[in-house]
């Protein structure tokens, strides 16, 4: 069954996908990721829906306001710098696609568009969890001279796919339905989400959902590899994705660096628990999560793939409900308590929104030349390239202003989207002309055998 919020001592916000848990022991460390595109097939777009009927089951998220809160300030968005990237850009002209519960239409994301609903064939503008949301307006809220929040791009649209919730689960699925016929449909359309948020328009997807397996089940990962290679590469979006938050039996921590194995610096082979669709280094930028301070969040989740970390505590957005115009939210109502609001999840609303100012601004780069240049001006943690902080805290300025290499335009090892062959021409229909050349020929023959005829005529005696 889906499940919206690991919670822990506080929400850790990251909607898990629970794919694959239990069908097999972990038997052996799952590889680095190789993307090859003739078995890595993305599945064909259409309208969305769920691969078999949903009813609700359980009763909406209640969002609420830890008690002594005051919104003039927002910690996050401060230690981020959101106010002074405003200075370079807002967002202006992207698109950038939130694939999570939903989104919620307030009052404050004036531009938000519904892409399609995988779980009640809606528009995507409808979220019970409380969780797409929030990401949402750290993305793209507009301000409010009632507070001092305001999105990291709020010129942006946001593009509303709703592919998770946790208040849903399957009415009256066939006979013989099981947890891995469930965890298929769940990658399936996480999969069928990603192309149609390429195939929308979306210049930057942010994935906020994390599904957790262990390294050694045996999960057919190549309709996600396919989608995340179409939008990545083939559509050129910037794709963001939650490292995870580590907690239950899903999503575990994995180990940093291996002394006695130095030919694999990430330490894939130690990998016991994979972030989906995070595992994807290559395809997508994972972000980890840290404290105002910079240290890493308590719950968030290593791994070979973590590329960069931003703030996940202490999160304020909007609040669905909207009680008033404009309400904001920094926890929710768990057994009776308000519980603050962190996570990777909304760590990784932060990049995608530095994300869609980059594109702005920079609209000469690739995707991945995006990405580039928010792993290359990251602050580099102090034992260097570690599974937990990935390149380092992420200098949100220096991402948007810095001078920094391009880079390739896609990442090693990836496959270029290669031009197909041009289609030769036609050989040309000379028809009509040939035609006109026999005509011509045959009257000239004509024309020769009279003026033959009559000049012997003329030479014939008397």
């Amino acid at each position: 069954m889906l499940r919206a919020l690991q919670r822990t001592a506080a929400i850790t916000a990251t909607l898990l996908i629970p794919v694959g848990i239990g069908l097999a022991p972990p038997a052996a460390a799952i590889p680095a990721p190789q993307i090859d595109p003739a078995v890595d097939i993305a599945p064909p777009d259409g309208d969305p829906g769920p691969a078999v009927p949903m009813k609700q089951t359980s009763v909406c998220a209640t969002s609420a306001v830890l008690a002594e809160s005051q919104f003039r300030t927002i910690p996050a968005s401060a230690v981020f710098d959101v106010e002074g990237l405003h200075n370079f850009a807002r967002g202006d002209g992207q698109v950038v696609a939130v694939i999570d519960s939903g989104v919620q239409p307030v009052s404050r994301l004036p531009r938000l568009r519904g892409g399609g609903d995988y779980i009640a064939r809606g528009d995507g503008l409808s979220d019970c969890d409380h969780h797409g949301t929030l990401v949402a307006g750290i993305i793209a809220s507009a301000p409010s001279p009632n507070d001092g929040f305001v999105g990291v791009a709020p010129g942006a649209e946001i593009l509303s796919i709703r592919q998770t919730s946790a208040a849903y689960s399957e009415d009256n699925p066939p006979q013989g339905w099981s947890e891995a016929d469930r965890s298929a449909a769940n990658l399936s359309a996480l999969a069928r989400s990603i192309v149609h948020a390429a195939n929308l328009g979306a210049t930057v997807i942010n994935l906020s959902v994390t599904a957790c397996v262990d390294a050694g089940s045996p999960v057919d990962l190549r309709e996600l590899a396919g989608a995340l290679y179409y939008a990545a590469v083939v559509k050129n979006v910037v794709v963001v994705s939650a490292a995870g938050n580590i907690g239950g039996q899903t999503c575990q921590p994995n180990p940093g660096y291996d002394p006695a194995n130095p030919a694999d610096p990430r330490n894939w082979e130690g990998v016991r628990s994979v972030s989906l669709p995070s595992y994807f280094s290559d395809l997508v930028l994972s972000v980890a999560g840290t404290t105002l301070t910079g240290d890493p969040y308590v719950n968030t989740m290593p791994g070979p793939w973590v590329g960069v970390a931003a703030p996940a505590m202490n999160i304020v957005s909007l609040d669905p409900t909207e009680p008033t115009p404009g309400a904001l939210t920094n926890a929710a109502i768990v057994k009776s308590v308000p519980t603050p609001v962190n996570g990777t999840s909304f760590a990784t609303a932060y990049v995608s929104g530095l994300a869609a100012l980059i594109r702005e601004k920079h609209p000469e780069l690739t995707a991945h030349q995006v990405i580039n240049r928010i792993l290359a001006s990251a602050h580099t943690p102090a034992d260097g390239l570690n599974n937990t902080l990935g390149a380092g805290v992420i200098d949100p300025v220096a991402a948007l202003t810095a001078q920094i290499a391009p880079g390739d335009p896609i990442a090693a090892g990836v496959p270029s989207v290669h031009a197909p062959n041009p289609t030769p021409p036609p050989t040309p229909d000379h028809t009509a002309r040939n035609v006109a050349f026999i005509a011509l020929a045959a009257g000239a023959a004509v024309l020769i055998t009279v003026a033959l005829a009559i000049f012997a005529f003329r030479k014939k005696p008397a």
